[in-house]
Parts: C-alpha cells; sequence; structure tokens
C-alpha cells in the first residue's frame, strides 16, 4: 500500500483519538452521575432481587448452571465444604 500523505494522515488520526476521547469522557461523565445516584439513594442498600439471593440447597442440586457446566460440581462441593464448617462451628458454640 502507497504511504498516506502527511498531511491528511495526521488530522484524521487527531481527529479519530479527539473523537474517542470525547466518547470516554461523555461515558465516565454518565456512570459517575449514576453513581452518585445510587450512593444518595437510602434504599439502594435494601436492594434485592432474584439474581442477588444465593441459591438454596435445592436449587444447587437442581440448577443447570450447577450440574452441567465445568467447574460447576467444584462450586457446589465449595458450598457444601463451607456449610459443614459453618455448622460445626455453631454446634461448638451451642
Amino acid at each position: 500500500m502507497p504511504r498516506e500523505n502527511p498531511l491528511v494522515f495526521y488530522p484524521k488520526y487527531v481527529a479519530d483519538v479527539v473523537s474517542k476521547h470525547a466518547q470516554m469522557a461523555y461515558w465516565i461523565v454518565k456512570m459517575g452521575i449514576i453513581r452518585k445516584r445510587i450512593k444518595r439513594d437510602p434504599a439502594a442498600k435494601d436492594y434485592t432481587d432474584l439474581s442477588l439471593t444465593p441459591p438454596s440447597k435445592d436449587e444447587v442440586d437442581e440448577l443447570s448452571m450447577f450440574t452441567e457446566t465445568r467447574g460447576g460440581d467444584k462450586a457446589v462441593a465449595k458450598q457444601r465444604h463451607d456449610q459443614a464448617i459453618i455448622a460445626a462451628a455453631r454446634q461448638a458454640a451451642e
């Protein structure tokens, strides 16, 4: 490919860099506004939905994300191990 004229290349390059930085600044400001709005909301700490709820013991055995994926069996084993430790600690405390 032939070399592009520097008087054409550099203005296009600078415009591209400025455009990308302007887009990045726009998204940084927009996400900052959303972040501040969330931090000011007194009900934000009480928010919950299905995706934030930990799975119940029955769901761990039934959900395909735990039964059909690589690492799912390890996650189930870790959760059961952690629950056993917690249960042992509670029994020791009683």
